[in-house]
């Protein structure tokens, strides 16, 4: 392989330029800091190749190129350079650099030009030398770009998944607390009600004794489906709150609205007959629900609709579960004071 002079007052860039050099098998005979020491190494050593940075101190690039070239007329020079320096780097290929690479470099690019220099017995046109270079780099631009984008789509899918319940596929926990927070915002300016659902299945620690928690997993996706089943707009959001709990919105829903969706659930969970026979309330999987309704309005908090909801949770399995408790607008200035 060929013996190449390495010059750049980089010692990052020397020690990736040595390491790729010497993978593909060349030697590096000699390390310069600027275009003086790189002649007095060449007059020394009279390499094969030598890689030439164009930006250094001292004695930059062009400098450097003009002094070996002056006394080696056949040597081979690679000017190493960013994509703005093309005045320079012209300069340099007219001064007789055979070729040159932009910066970042990439390894593959770079032992491709060598072994077109090498394998070359005259310059190639230095204007045909930068077009070739920035296509290359523009192919490079949109492969980033490609990069960006797919992701910034893996990011998009990461986040998704990480509001949506594994187990359901419904909004889990952590997505229910923003949805309810923006609604909530929402109907504050629009002095629209706001109702809250959060529903329990009865018994479900019996359940998962008595039949496993294989079963009580399907039994949640069952009631998770026949919740989402009985909302009929974009707007009204199941959630699963936490273990066998879920919870539903329903932005610019009164009491009454919400009382009705209530029992239409509890009714069509009760009719699936699922089998429970961990239950005292009934063999089938049955379902206790808390409604809470309010219409938001400066100084009062969703975190007081979501406890006011929870309480008539509560509520409802103190009646016997499988039954419905409720707190409607009117009851807000009780719970507030």
């Amino acid at each position: 392989m060929s013996r190449i002079l390495v010059v750049d007052d980089s010692a990052v860039m020397r020690r990736n330029l040595v390491l790729t050099l010497e993978r593909a098998g060349h030697e590096v005979v000699a390390q310069a800091m600027d275009g003086g020491q790189a002649y007095n190494l060449y007059k020394k050593h009279v390499p094969d190749l030598v890689t030439m940075d164009i930006t250094m101190p001292e004695v930059n690039g062009i400098e450097g190129v003009k002094s070996i070239i002056q006394d080696f007329p056949e040597a081979k020079i690679i000017i190493v350079s960013a994509l703005d320096q093309k005045e320079m780097v012209l300069e340099a290929l007219k001064y007789g650099a055979k070729h040159y690479i932009i910066k970042p470099i990439n390894p593959e690019h770079l032992l491709s030009v060598i072994t077109k220099v090498l394998g070359s017995a005259t310059p190639a046109n230095p204007e045909t030398i930068v077009v070739s270079e920035k296509a290359q780099l523009e192919e490079k631009i949109r492969e980033l770009e490609n990069t960006k984008k797919q992701l910034e789509e893996d990011k998009a899918k990461l986040e998704q998944l990480s509001s949506v319940d594994g187990l359901t596929g419904i909004p889990n926990r952590r997505n229910f607390d923003s949805i309810i927070a923006n609604e909530w915002n929402r109907e504050l300016r629009n002095e629209k009600p706001i109702s809250l659902l959060m529903i329990d299945i009865d018994f479900f620690k019996n359940f998962n004794d008595s039949m496993g928690h294989l079963a009580g997993d399907e039994c949640i996706k069952n009631v998770a489906n026949l919740i989402a089943g009985n909302l009929k707009r974009p707007s009204d959001v199941v959630a699963r709150y936490g273990g066998e709990e879920f919870s539903v919105i329903l932005p610019g829903t009164d009491g009454i609205g919400a009382l009705y969706i209530a029992e239409c659930i509890r009714n069509s969970i009760e009719d699936a007959q699922l089998e429970h026979s961990g239950s005292s309330v009934s063999k089938y999987v049955t379902v206790s629900i808390g409604v809470a309704s309010v219409v938001p309005s400066p100084g009062t908090d969703v975190k007081d609709l979501i406890r006011m909801a929870d309480e008539q949770l509560y509520s409802a399995k103190q009646q016997g579960r499988n039954s419905v408790a409720y707190n409607f607008d009117e009851d807000w200035g009780a719970q507030q004071a």
